[in-house]
């Protein structure tokens, strides 16, 4: 078990400033102790742990309590947290780069909150894609010259998704993968893939 009175828990932290290590620390045994409560883990890329409770309500490791209630999935983004709720929509908050190039001004993009019949979610460093029930998969996000992990739209017959980084994968019912930006063509030529 990775608890933070262990072993593991200490050589996993050594490289963290001290401060930091006990602010981590201290949200962990918070949540914890809280554990009989949680139905859901999720960490962003800037370590944002976010906690779906069993009730279908959202929190953080610093004690926020979001407005959402009948939550069953969570999915944390590097500037953001998207929900799945019971009846297949989708909430949250999810902020992406400013359209114009070299704008580091970061604009809320709530183009996910239309998206219906879903069945899963993930989350990637700037964007979001979720798993429809006849398995077509919605993207939204960042959309990077090359490399545009929210590039889904024709995807059909995947029972699963994944979002790394950069990029989105879903398992085809065939056993095949489908993958982006692998399929950019400016992805291929600048990575010889």
């Amino acid at each position: 078990r990775f608890h933070p009175d262990t072993e593991a828990w200490k050589t996993a932290s050594m490289d963290l400033p001290d401060d930091i290590y006990q602010s981590k620390l201290e949200c962990l045994r918070k949540m914890l102790e809280e554990q009989n409560d949680i139905r859901q883990v999720a960490v962003s890329p800037t370590d944002q742990i976010y906690v779906l409770h069993r009730d279908g309500t959202v929190s953080d490791s610093g004690g926020n309590r979001y407005p959402w209630t009948d939550v069953c999935e969570i999915a944390a983004a590097q500037t953001g947290l998207i929900v799945r709720k019971s009846d297949g929509t989708v909430d949250g908050i999810l902020f992406v780069p400013g359209e114009q190039a070299g704008d580091e001004n970061m604009v809320r993009d709530d183009s996910f909150k239309a998206w219906s019949d879903i069945v899963s979610i993930t989350a990637g460093a700037l964007h979001v894609a979720g798993l429809k029930r006849d398995g077509a998969v919605v993207a939204a996000g960042a959309r990077l010259p090359g490399i545009d992990a929210c590039d889904v739209g024709d995807w059909r017959d995947i029972t699963t998704i994944s979002a790394g980084g950069l990029l989105t994968a879903g398992l085809c019912k065939d056993g095949s993968v489908r993958c982006t930006p692998m399929e950019h063509e400016e992805f291929k030529r600048q990575y010889a893939y």
